[in-house]
């Protein structure tokens, strides 16, 4: 509704890709002071004691939101069968297992006190082995024993397209939307999509295609996080063209990379969020090179992505407001 309120989202940062480990030297304690709310970090569901480890380093306000995306994609790789949105229903139920491991874990630190704001999860393995209608198995399953109110975020990763090998090529958006929104309507619980800027792109070899996805999601009401991580399309510091690699967005600070090695900028970053519309959780992911940089470089870099969304945060709020879709004259 149009001048509706809507609360302030969290603002995370997926640092993982930057920090190497926990907490070194006082990672995160430095960062506590530039706008964030939280982190984004993965867990491996072989692990899951190693996320008690990482919440131990957080500043004490701080939230978390694990994600499973770095496990599921090394072994979605490794075995083409396995994955919550399988065919095959050993490895369906294999994943599905796992995830639950997680989802204690994740119960566990709430009762303990830390803000755990969702649990992101992916549609491994793709299309061909993989399938809507198993992924919303998968998701009713885990919905009857996560805890009660923990949002489960469905993060989009890249599909496979016509033009070129995917990074990631689980689930098609639509099919992701279709078992969230099946398995939601079934369960009562909440039961979301997640969009990441960069691997949509990534998809559609193109800064439209994020637009695009956060259009689609939005529209069906399953919207929960926008997270920002870049791209470049063509090689450079951060790999080949349009490979997975976090890049951070361009912008005036001289920390972030140019614009000829990053097709996220302000103006892209804005577009993403209007489109979004409020979303529970914004946020970014990002790495720099070289890979051994700094304490002192990856945390410039940190705060220089922090600082781009928060500038795009406070432009596009009155349009969330508003129930402005797109980008408002002057944004």
């Amino acid at each position: 509704m149009p001048g509706t309120p809507h609360p302030r989202p969290h603002v995370l940062l997926g640092a993982y890709a930057l920090a190497g480990v926990p907490d070194p030297g006082g990672w995160y304690a430095a960062l506590d002071d530039d706008g964030l709310d939280g982190i984004e970090h993965p867990v491996d569901p072989d692990d899951v004691a190693a996320l008690a480890t990482v919440a131990a380093a957080l500043p004490a306000r701080w939230s978390l939101m694990p994600t499973t995306v770095a496990a599921t994609a090394r072994r979605a790789t490794a075995d083409r069968s396995y994955g919550l949105a399988s065919d095959d229903e050993a490895g369906r139920r294999e994943a599905v297992e796992g995830v639950a491991r997680v989802l204690d874990a994740a119960g566990r630190l709430a009762d303990d006190g830390r803000r755990v704001v969702a649990v992101e999860l992916q549609s491994a393995p793709g299309p061909g082995t993989g399938s809507a209608a198993a992924l919303e198995r998968s998701l009713v399953e885990l919905a009857a024993v996560a805890p009660a109110g923990l949002p489960l975020v469905v993060e989009h990763c890249d599909a496979p397209r016509p033009w070129g090998v995917a990074e990631k090529g689980f689930l098609p958006l639509e099919d992701e939307i279709e078992a969230v929104g099946r398995a939601a309507r079934a369960t009562g619980h909440p039961l979301h999509v997640g969009l990441n800027w960069g691997r949509s792109a990534i998809e559609g070899r193109s800064a439209a295609t994020p637009v695009e996805h956060a259009r689609a999601a939005a529209g069906a009401g399953l919207l929960a996080s926008a997270m920002l991580s870049g791209a470049a399309g063509v090689a450079g510091r951060w790999g080949g063209p349009w490979d997975d690699a976090h890049v951070p967005p361009h912008g005036p600070d001289p920390a972030l990379p140019g614009s000829d090695e990053s097709i996220l900028g302000p103006d892209e970053v804005r577009a993403f969020l209007v489109a979004c519309g409020p979303v529970p959780v914004v946020g970014a992911k990002v790495t720099t090179r070289p890979l051994d940089a700094s304490p002192a470089q990856r945390l410039a870099v940190a705060r220089a992505t922090v600082a781009v969304v928060r500038a795009a945060l406070a432009d596009v709020e009155p349009a969330w407001s508003a129930g402005v879709r797109e980008v408002p004259q002057g944004v």
